[in-house]
């Protein structure tokens, strides 16, 4: 009797070791290289991009920029006559610094839901954050294949 009980219970105990293992290793990052972009061109002709490396079930790098329609090389945090168009002033954070700004927050806090919206950049920011959160389902499963992104910005 006392054998039945202490199997049953140790067999409990097993299965409910193993769900959880389970559960704990599908939500790990898989390691390798992702991209997502927005579906749309925003009304100045960029689309906003996101690649991120996890290395270690960790984010490694995270790249997040926009580049133009009629040239894919031409990345918004370089264009100085987009930059220009910002008024000046020192509240204002242009696409190269609000670009790197997020990158590197997502980098310490390895979650999305601690990188804080910059004032100033309200749209990149929740774009960016849209495109991570929306790359994370792709991540977890090891899915490398470039990630569209309904309404982004």
């Amino acid at each position: 009797m006392i054998f039945k009980r202490f199997f049953c219970i140790f067999s409990v105990l097993a299965l409910t070791i193993t769900l959880f293992t389970g559960c704990a290793s599908s939500n790990a990052l898989k390691d390798g290289t992702y991209r997502a972009e927005a579906k749309d061109f925003d009304s100045s002709g960029y689309k906003d991009y996101v690649v991120v490396t996890i290395k270690d079930a960790k984010y490694s790098s995270v790249e997040f920029d926009s580049f133009y329609k009629d040239d894919t090389n031409k990345k918004k945090s370089q264009d100085e006559v987009y930059a220009a168009a910002y008024p000046s002033g020192k509240n204002y954070v242009k696409p190269a610094k609000y670009s790197k700004q997020l990158a590197e927050k997502l980098l310490s806090d390895q979650n999305i839901q601690k990188v804080d919206v910059i004032a100033t950049a309200t749209t990149s920011s929740n774009s960016f954050k849209k495109l991570i959160s929306a790359l994370e389902s792709n991540i977890k499963k090891g899915k490398t294949d470039t990630l569209v992104v309904d309404k982004a910005s």
